[in-house]
């Protein structure tokens, strides 16, 4: 839930209260990959591939995992 001192007026940048949910917002939601994920798993076409330039703390690497699996249910 976003909270008015979450967002720079100015910018419209969001600020995020922690790096994991940074992680949900800026690499899955803005990528639209959990409905991407949940397609797949109902047509299993192509091999489902994402990129990632680096691992950092493995927050995205996290994040891409508990999607994928919540995806299988």
């Amino acid at each position: 839930m976003l909270h008015p001192q979450d967002i720079n007026p100015h910018y419209g940048d969001v600020y995020a209260r922690g790096g994991l949910e940074e992680k949900r917002y800026t690499f899955l939601h803005l990528q639209n990959l959990p409905a991407r994920m949940a397609a797949y798993h109902q047509t299993a076409t192509p091999p489902f591939t994402i990129a990632e330039l680096g691992f950092g703390l493995g927050l995205t690497f996290l994040a891409t995992i508990e999607e994928w699996l919540k995806a299988t249910n």
